[in-house]
């Protein structure tokens, strides 16, 4: 247990071992205490021995001396900084940057996929040219509205809607004239019907209108509008195009077939009597 004082100057420079370092100041103040401590009591205390040890790295690390064998109480002079403690500050800030950008990548990814998921549900559902419900996702609103009908006996119809001549349409003007009819009255339909109503390109030529919260009577207010609007509307073609319309009211004891029956039975009198009007099945 022997120790080795030395003075702070004699620490600068290749490094010593260790030991209990001090300055000469605090070494004549204790040579003082210890010549009166002896008169006093006539013997010699160790007036260091609550000095802090303390090791120089490069003294350690000349010497070969292993670390384990350092005591743990000891002060250490000179070690290196670590790289982590030097660049800590760049360190974290990469971090940072990283983490960001990661998180963004993930976001994007996420989005991107639920914006697929979105798209193709879109794909799923919608007509391809005039971007209306098709048959498939219009079954799914019909069959939820008659049950609504049957638990809570609320009204709604359907109104089916059929372009009159549409085949000569496209006889004399081509497909993409055709075409162009079509998306002009898909766009007066989502115009002029309300959020609730549903939208169908039922097949051809031909739409469905589902209209809840709506009496036979109402639908008719709605369908007559729509016929006047059309007939007033300027097409892609130098003519102007007309639509026949059939209407029918749910009523409690039938399914959809029977209801879609009624209301085609209704777009028949339509065109039976000259087109271009609107028949309400009772």
């Amino acid at each position: 247990d022997k120790r080795v004082y030395t003075f702070w100057s004699q620490f600068i420079g290749a490094g010593i071992v260790g030991g209990a370092m001090i300055d000469s100041k605090l070494a004549a103040e204790e040579m003082v205490k210890a010549v009166v401590f002896y008169n006093k009591y006539k013997r010699f205390d160790d007036n260091y021995k609550n000095l802090k040890l303390i090791i120089d790295w490069e003294g350690i690390e000349n010497n070969n001396i292993p670390h384990s064998k350092i005591p743990k109480t000891a002060s250490i002079y000179n070690k290196p900084t670590s790289f982590f403690i030097i660049y800590f500050r760049e360190i974290i800030i990469t971090a940072i940057i990283i983490v960001s950008c990661l998180l963004l990548i993930a976001i994007f990814w996420l989005r991107s996929m639920a914006s697929s998921k979105k798209r193709l549900k879109e794909l799923a559902e919608t007509d391809p040219l005039t971007g209306l419900f098709n048959r498939r996702a219009f079954m799914t609103y019909l069959h939820y509205e008659i049950s609504r009908k049957k638990r809570y006996n609320s009204p709604v119809s359907i109104v089916i809607i059929d372009i009159d001549h549409f085949k000569r349409v496209n006889d004399l003007y081509g497909h993409d004239a055709g075409d162009e009819v079509l998306k002009t009255l898909s766009e007066l339909l989502q115009q002029n019907c309300r959020r609730s109503d549903r939208i169908c390109r039922w097949g051809g030529e031909e739409f469905l209108l589902l209209l809840p919260e709506t009496t036979a009577r109402n639908a008719n207010i709605l369908a007559e509008k729509l016929r006047r609007l059309l007939e007033k509307t300027k097409q892609s073609i130098p003519e102007y195009i007309t639509s026949s319309f059939g209407i029918a009211e749910l009523n409690d004891r039938e399914d959809f077939s029977q209801w879609f029956e009624r209301a085609d039975a209704a777009l028949y009198k339509s065109k039976s009597n000259g087109r271009n009007q609107v028949t309400v099945e009772q």
